[in-house]
């Protein structure tokens, strides 16, 4: 296979996106260094400035790839949805499963980030919005059809209520409440999405 050039360094670019998106709703933005991500890049520390321009920049890059992969497994839980369940079903059982509460490496940035998101530096935070945003819109395309005020208030709702039980279920010391939590969560906001 014949590479363009500079393919190599994109590739490495996105190695590194990838390593320091995974550290970052891992450890948070104040627990993500330089040096720990370049090496689990399997790269050198020296070769950082090559690839961005300064850790925030890295971090942003990398808030955006979180934000992503949360979208597009949200996506594919509800294009793989088992019948009769509706989109928003799928959606709901999707993001609050014990998967998702095992792997925040993995998850959705905001839940992994909670409240460190309003400390976070101006870039992380732009990201941050922007995913609320592109989240809220895909919950309120699995909604059914009816008044935009009230799609747009329910859905604010089901988001709020999905990260906030991912959330608390991930700081509690007590893996059954951390259950049930994520199960009453699901269990109303199944309700409210079951079909007429």
């Amino acid at each position: 296979m014949t590479r363009t050039p500079g393919s190599k360094k994109a590739e490495t670019h996105a190695g590194i996106v990838k390593t320091a998106a995974r550290a970052l709703r891992r450890s948070g933005a104040a627990g993500v260094a330089v040096a720990d991500v370049m090496q689990q890049a399997g790269l050198t520390h020296g070769g950082f400035y090559a690839h961005f321009a300064s850790r925030d920049a890295m971090l942003a890059e990398a808030a955006e790839q979180a934000a992503g992969e949360s979208l597009a497994s949200l996506t594919r839980a509800v294009e793989r949805r088992p019948h009769p369940q509706t989109p928003l079903q799928a959606l709901v059982q999707a993001y609050l499963s014990e998967r998702h509460l095992q792997t925040p490496d993995r998850g959705c940035l905001l839940a992994a980030m909670g409240t460190d998101l309003q400390r976070a530096s101006p870039a992380l935070r732009q990201v941050a919005t922007a995913q609320i945003r592109q989240m809220l819109e895909t919950v309120r395309a699995q909604l059914p059809p009816g008044d935009r005020a009230e799609r747009d208030a329910a859905a604010v709702m089901t988001l709020s209520a999905m990260v906030g039980a991912m959330v608390i279920a991930r700081a509690v010391d007590d893996d059954a409440f951390a259950a049930q939590v994520l199960a009453d969560t699901r269990e109303r906001l199944a309700a409210n999405a079951a079909p007429p």
